[in-house]
């Protein structure tokens, strides 16, 4: 072989080994750059995943408040139906108030014209008995208990017919007063109220007993007292008694007037 030949082949063999390192290098700078690459991507899998497990924790806790906020939804629906059932109850318990005090007050109303329909009948009866006293021209005298029961006996008032609207308890009243004061005997009017209407009878101061209510309709003893049944303090004669009367006559107060 020549050294021309030679050369050559050293050359050409030179050349290839630069190749092989070059490729070499090449090589290891691509596998260097792939595994930079891979550790990028690595990297951005860990942090996708722990993203990901972030939005998943996420999305739990959510969902959590989707089911406490649908049990507070569903606990206030509750309550508002209990309300608006609380409300509809009050409405109605309104009207009925309402109601009740529109009667209450077409009663008082009643009463009240009542009320003042007694007292004016009240006022005519004393200015009958003023009358009647002074024109008698007598003092007149309280009675014992025995003459308050002769005068009563020899008394015809308690015969008169009840008659509505024309001869009832105030003209009882009123006849027994005329008669006493003609025989020197006080006599009081007593006006009683009842919770709806009102009554009227007499009163005598007697001496020995004090004062005696009498029913000048039947010329009982009464034992007048706020708060019992007329009924129950008028004293019957024996064999006889008193039922309850179909309205309320429970004495709410008395005025006795002489």
């Amino acid at each position: 072989m020549n050294s021309r030949n030679y050369r050559t082949g050293f050359m050409i063999t030179l050349v290839l080994t630069l190749v092989g390192i070059l490729a070499s290098v090449i090589f290891f700078v691509q596998l260097n750059s792939t595994k930079n690459t891979l550790d990028a991507t690595k990297s951005q899998l860990s942090t996708s995943k722990t993203e990901l497990l972030t939005a998943e924790t996420n999305l739990a806790t959510v969902v959590s408040n989707l089911f406490t906020t649908e049990n507070l939804l569903t606990a206030t629906q509750t309550n508002l139906t209990i309300t608006k059932d609380n409300l509809t109850a009050a409405r109605n318990t309104l009207a009925t108030t309402q109601s009740n005090l529109e009667v209450a007050r077409t009663q008082v109303s009643s009463l009240q014209n009542d009320l003042v329909e007694a007292m004016s009948q009240i006022d005519n009866l004393q200015t009958n008995i003023d009358r009647m006293s002074s024109s008698y021209g007598y003092v007149l005298n309280d009675p014992t208990y025995a003459s308050l029961l002769a005068f009563l006996a020899s008394d015809t008032t308690d015969e008169h017919s009840y008659i509505k609207d024309a001869y009832v308890c105030w003209n009882f009243t009123s006849d027994v007063i005329t008669n006493a004061a003609k025989q020197h005997i006080r006599c009081a009017f007593v006006y009683i109220e009842y919770p709806d209407s009102a009554h009227a009878i007499i009163a005598f101061n007697t001496t020995d007993k004090g004062i005696v209510y009498i029913e000048p309709q039947t010329d009982e003893v009464v034992q007048l007292k706020v708060g019992v049944h007329y009924y129950q303090c008028v004293i019957p004669e024996a064999g006889y008694y008193y039922g309850q009367p179909s309205y309320d006559d429970t004495v709410k107060k008395f005025c006795v007037i002489w």
